[in-house]
C-alpha cells in the first residue's frame, strides 16, 4: 500500500529573488527633496559664517564643496546610478554631526535659543541621512539594476 506521503524531489528548490522595482521608488522624491533642503541648510551655514568675518574667504569653499556633493548625490539617487545613496548619505552625513556639534556647544554654553534653533536646522540632513539609508533607495541604487546585457550572460549563451 503506497504511503500518503509525497515524495520529495533531491534537486534544491530554486532560490526565489525580490522583484526588482519596476520604477523609481516612492522615497526617491523625499530624498530628493530632503537633499537639497539639506544643501541649502548648508549653504545658509556657509553665508552666516561670511556675515561672521568678511575674511573667510577661503573657507567657504568646505560649505560649497559640501553642498555640491549634496546635490551630487540627489542627482545620482534620482538617477538611480550605482553608490548614489552612499554619496547622499555621507555627504549628509558630515552637516548632521556638525550642527550637532554646534547644538551641544551652544547648549552647554547656555543659549538655548540658539541650540534649538540648530536642532531645527539638523532636520533636513538628518532626514536625508535616513532616507539615503532605507532599502528602496539602495536596491534602486544598485549595480545589478539594468545592467544585464540584452541577450543574456555568456553561460547562458554558451548552454543553448
Amino acid at each position: 500500500m503506497p504511503s500518503s506521503a509525497a515524495r520529495r524531489s533531491p534537486r534544491a528548490a530554486p532560490v526565489q529573488r525580490a522583484a526588482e522595482p519596476a520604477g523609481r521608488p516612492d522615497l526617491v522624491p523625499y530624498v530628493a527633496v530632503f537633499g537639497l533642503l539639506t544643501a541649502g541648510v548648508v549653504l545658509y551655514l556657509g553665508w552666516l559664517l561670511l556675515q561672521g568675518d568678511e575674511d573667510a574667504g577661503l573657507l567657504l569653499a568646505v560649505p560649497a564643496v559640501l553642498a555640491l556633493a549634496v546635490v551630487a548625490g540627489v542627482a545620482l539617487v534620482w538617477r538611480g546610478t550605482r553608490g548614489g545613496w552612499a554619496l547622499l548619505a555621507v555627504a549628509s552625513l558630515v552637516p548632521f554631526l556638525g550642527i550637532l556639534f554646534v547644538a551641544f556647544l551652544f547648549g552647554a554654553l547656555g543659549a538655548t535659543g540658539d541650540m534649538w534653533l540648530a536642532l531645527l536646522l539638523a532636520v533636513a540632513p538628518l532626514n536625508s541621512l535616513v532616507l539615503a539609508l532605507r532599502a528602496p533607495v539602495r536596491a534602486w541604487c544598485t549595480p545589478a539594476r539594468g545592467t544585464r546585457p540584452a541577450g543574456g550572460t555568456r553561460a547562458a549563451r554558451r548552454a543553448r
